[in-house]
């Protein structure tokens, strides 16, 4: 949403009196397998959420070494890892989730000797006002790109999504039943354009924003609390 906290504060109050509407390209939201997972957990026809594990392994220590390159310079993009990669995935845990409670991070420069730029790996356990938890981990000087989203509910069955080009819902459960509930082809640059094409309508005034001026403060307010237990080394709470 901005490049700190306060930054977004401050657009949410031109927001506030303002007589558009402000749109955050949170584009994960707009993949429809992180909407069916969204959906499953609403439903808890497989169990309330109760753990949830969130990895986002990949390579962009050529950019953290460069001098030149914008990414990982916290002055044009507000961290390294942690804040490119983990605010989408912070957002994906609220949009399944909801709210959460508290948050412990730890960040990192371990392969891309830069001073100048951000962190390179990031870990972080959010608390849900729900009570589930989620564990995220970031790198970003592995060898191409890994991701992995698993959510554990009570019923003892594992959804997963599995993430390529393409995006697919795994249901595993208890007595090793395994299906795939949706799978979603070029997920990536999809999710961008639904998310574009959504903007576009809102601007015509055909729509109103599906992600909220309080969804994205949300997932900023978990992401400067990150950074705050990172720094001071403690779990930070959030009213």
């Amino acid at each position: 949403m901005a490049l700190d906290l306060s930054e977004a504060l401050l657009l949410a109050d031109v927001a506030a009196s303002s007589p558009g509407a402000l749109l955050v390209k949170y584009h994960q939201r707009f993949d429809p397998v992180h909407e069916r997972m969204r959906d499953l957990l609403a439903e808890g026809t497989h169990g309330t959420g109760l753990v949830a594990h969130i990895e986002i392994l990949g390579d962009h220590l050529a950019a953290l070494r460069s001098r030149e390159h914008w990414r990982g310079d916290p002055r044009m993009t507000g961290g390294g890892c942690l804040f490119e990669s983990g605010s989408h995935l912070i957002d994906l845990a609220h949009f399944w989730f909801g709210p959460a409670a508290r948050v412990t991070a730890t960040t990192h420069q371990l392969a891309a000797d830069n001073p100048d730029k951000g962190e390179d790996t990031a870990t972080l356990v959010v608390q849900f006002a729900s009570g589930a938890v989620m564990t995220l981990v970031g790198f970003w000087g592995a060898p191409g790109w890994d991701w992995r989203k698993e959510v554990f509910t009570s019923r003892q069955v594992r959804l997963s999504v599995e993430t390529g080009d393409s995006n697919a819902l795994r249901l595993r459960e208890r007595d090793g039943t395994d299906r795939v509930l949706a799978v979603e082809d070029d997920w990536f640059a999809r999710s961008v354009r639904r998310s574009l094409a959504h903007a576009l309508d809102c601007a015509a005034g055909d729509a109103r924003p599906q992600v909220t001026v309080d969804d994205a403060l949300a997932s900023m307010r978990t992401l400067d609390a990150a950074y705050r237990s990172a720094r001071e080394g403690r779990t930070v709470e959030l009213a």
